[in-house]
């Protein structure tokens, strides 16, 4: 073959259409699936600010729990009833109320084999 056809030059160029046009779809695939994150992300803030709110609200309960505790005689706080009040206290003060994580968003994906293939020489030179 001293160079390309005319068949293979035209099978070319629609590869290097047909390239091209889903290497578009697929940012707008990525755009779309950005946008979506976006809204995870706030319905997430959203969350995290009503938790942060929750754990205030814990941090109050338990404060009242440990002020009531150091209320008490000491005898009292050595009791079984004092333990397991003080128990009581200590899985409230450990209940795991972290954030929750936002998500990142998609990096873009710009394939371009298109212009790789467009590129090629057609002859030697």
């Amino acid at each position: 073959m001293k160079e390309l056809s005319n068949t293979n030059k035209g099978e070319r160029i629609e590869l290097i259409s047909s390239l091209s046009m889903e290497a578009a779809a697929i940012e707008e695939a990525v755009n779309a699936v950005n946008e979506k994150v976006d809204a995870l992300n706030e319905k997430i803030s959203a969350y995290n600010n009503t938790l942060k709110n929750a754990k205030d609200w814990r941090d109050g309960i338990v404060q009242n729990m440990q002020d009531h505790f150091a209320g008490t005689s000491e005898k009292w706080q050595e009791s079984e009833a004092g333990n397991q009040y003080s128990d009581w206290v200590a899985s409230w003060e450990a209940a795991e109320l972290e954030p929750l994580e936002t998500l990142e968003k998609l990096s873009p994906i710009e394939p371009d084999h298109h212009r790789v293939l467009e590129e090629l020489p057609e002859f030697p030179e």
